[in-house]
Formats: structure tokens, sequence, C-alpha cells
């Protein structure tokens, strides 16, 4: 394994060559998924727990340099928004060298604003001073399950890229998310 693509629906898992050998889906079982991953890295991840609020469910973290799989434990009716659990790099590699790109060829310690100068997408500045600029990178096809009231997103699991520093670098790829559940 020598890449990992970060996918709206999955992570796909590739080979020196370029050639897919293995598909994990957001929607595998949390087990099968910490398990390929600490294959990848290398290692198992440091656990940790943490309470929720108003913006997100409690739930568990499982951490690997660079790496952080979010399993949300959300009360009955609570966070429909949410998937069962995501994940954020935060390094361009993770393991013994196994890179982390997105499908255009993005990685933690990219340029943000030139990188979507490229694709022809804007930068979400709303939370700019807090020090948080983001934008969707992929979009993955259109869900049947009832949308968001924020119309500004699709109702689709998309891959985000932020930047949570001042140098306006790429410091974070995550996956999945729908924004249009986020509150506008």
């Amino acid at each position: 394994m020598t890449t990992i693509v970060v996918r709206p629906e999955a992570l796909e898992l590739m080979d020196e060559s370029g050639s897919l050998v293995a598909s994990l889906t957001y929607e595998d079982p949390l087990a099968a998924m910490l398990s390929a991953l600490s294959v990848v890295v290398g290692e198992e991840p440091a656990t940790a727990s943490y309470e929720g609020g108003l913006e997100r469910p409690a739930g568990q973290t499982y951490s690997w340099a660079g790496l952080t799989l979010t399993d949300y434990l959300p009360p009955e009716g609570k966070f429909l928004g949410e998937s069962d659990y995501s994940l954020d790099f935060t390094a361009g590699q993770v393991g013994d060298g196994v890179a982390i790109t997105t499908e255009s060829g993005s990685t933690v310690g990219d340029d943000m604003d030139a990188v979507a100068d490229e694709l022809g997408l804007s930068v979400n500045r709303d939370f700019a001073s807090a020090g948080h600029l983001f934008f969707l990178i992929e979009v993955g096809p259109e869900l049947t399950t009832p949308a968001g009231d924020n119309i500004e997103y699709p109702n689709a699991w998309a891959v985000h890229v932020s930047s949570t520093s001042g140098s306006g670098v790429i410091n974070n790829i995550g996956a999945p998310v729908n924004l249009s559940h986020w509150v506008s």
C-alpha cells in the first residue's frame, strides 16, 4: 500500500502502480475500518472518549499520527446528518510513508486558495474570524435520505479540506461530511 485516496463514499487503497488494492466504504463496520487502517498504518490506534454538545454528539476517537477516526454515538433521533464515523487526515502521509491524497491529488500542506482556484471552487470564509477556512473538494452523488436545512450545500457525502492556521495551507482532509445538515 502506497497511497490512500480520500473519496466521498470510501477510502481507496492504492499500490505503487496506482492500482486499486481495496476500497473501504464509510458504511463498512467500524471494526473492519479500524482493522484495515491499523494494518495500513502499521500500529494500533490510541483511543479516547469525548463528551458531546450542541453541534456534535458524544463519541470515541481512534488516533494514529496524522489520522483520527471519530466514532459518533448520538442519542436516538439526534444528529441525523452525521455519518456513523468520520476520518480526519492531518498529515500528508501516515505509517511508513503511505501518502494521503484526494482524487484531484491535493494533500495536507498544499496552498488552499491555489487548490480551490485550480479546481474552479471557492473557499468558504464564513468562519475566517475563528481561523477556519474550508471547501468541499469532492462531492458524491445526491443522497435519497432527507436533506438538512442548509440549502447552500448538496445533500451528499463529500470530502472537505480545511485550514485552521494563518498560513492558508490545507491542514485537514476529512470525510465523509454532509454539509446540508450544517446550521446556516
